[in-house]
């Protein structure tokens, strides 16, 4: 254990020679608390950065561990509670809630036999205004493989078509025909929003109406760029999912053009947005203004 949680910036090349000398490339290495170089918010490291075999953290997991470089400088990751409790952890701010594979499984239950697909969920996916049809396309995949029970698409233009031959089990809406916009909305107990949208007044209009109906509604790409003038009509049930370059969108109006650490891109995201926000990376960080931050830890580069 040569740095602990307490580094900022680079290693100076005292340290840097310090570990290059005793530990690169000799016998299996334990760090204790993070391995010397690594950044503990972010996951950033140093040229020189300690490539440990394991590591112990101490009271709980740090952010940097488990993101980017982070997870190739840990080994495995082992805590030491020091006899506190989870709950205790939880009270003094210092547990890293973890989402892992296990949990997300344990939702999935067989369907009865004389079940039907009105018993599970009515989807609305709006987006793909005339172009990049393949965005609304893998959503739409994804509703099926998931067992949406009902999967209704409003596009418009030249993706209708498309669609129409790729996924004929789907109901498509045109955007304009608004009178069909307005029941699928209506009915839908989910809405979203977002992949190939666009920038036009017709794909305003429709982010608005859904937020405003109040309907559980999950806000992505292309409608994260419309968002800000109309953050003071979001709610609870809203989830904005960010990756980097979004969340540079989202942070634009308020003057910020970069921030260095996940955790405060999260925190300011939260506070001007009034929402789920899950900032998809790496290290996917799920969080909300007032409330616990969780990280999922799974993922690669596949998305």
């Amino acid at each position: 254990a040569v740095l602990g949680i307490g580094i900022q910036g680079p290693l100076s090349e005292h340290y840097r020679n310090m570990i290059s000398d005793t530990l690169v490339g000799k016998k299996p290495i334990v760090s204790l608390d993070l391995p010397s170089g690594l950044l503990p918010d972010n996951g950033q490291v140093d040229k020189s950065t300690v490539r440990a075999t394991h590591t112990i953290t101490v009271l709980a997991d740090k952010l940097g561990l488990h993101g980017y470089k982070g997870r190739l400088h840990t080994g495995d990751i082992h805590r030491l509670s020091l006899g506190f409790k989870d709950s205790e952890l939880q009270r003094m701010g210092t547990s890293l809630q973890s989402v892992d594979s296990n949990m997300l499984s344990e939702r999935w239950k067989n369907r009865p036999a004389d079940s039907h697909k009105g018993q599970f969920g009515r989807l609305v996916l709006i987006g793909s205004f005339d172009a990049y049809p393949g965005a609304i396309s893998l959503a739409a995949q994804a509703a099926i493989q998931l067992g949406i029970g009902y999967t209704t698409v409003i596009s418009h233009g030249s993706t209708i078509p498309s669609m129409l031959r790729a996924f004929p089990s789907i109901i498509l809406i045109d955007a304009q025909d608004h009178s069909s916009v307005s029941d699928a909305l209506e009915q839908a107990e989910t809405i979203a929003i977002g992949p190939g949208l666009g920038r036009s007044d017709l794909a305003i209009d429709l982010l608005e109406k859904s937020i405003i109906s109040l309907k559980p509604c999950i806000i992505d790409a292309d409608a994260l760029h419309l968002l800000y003038p109309l953050r003071d009509k979001l709610h609870q049930r809203c989830v904005l999912t960010p990756h980097l370059g979004e969340a540079k969108a989202l942070l634009s109006p308020l003057g910020i053009d970069s921030m260095p650490c996940r955790e405060d891109i999260l925190e300011i995201i939260s506070q001007t947005y009034q929402a789920v926000i899950v900032l998809k990376g790496a290290m996917t960080l799920i969080g909300q203004n007032h409330k616990n931050t969780w990280v999922c830890c799974q993922g690669n580069p596949n998305m």
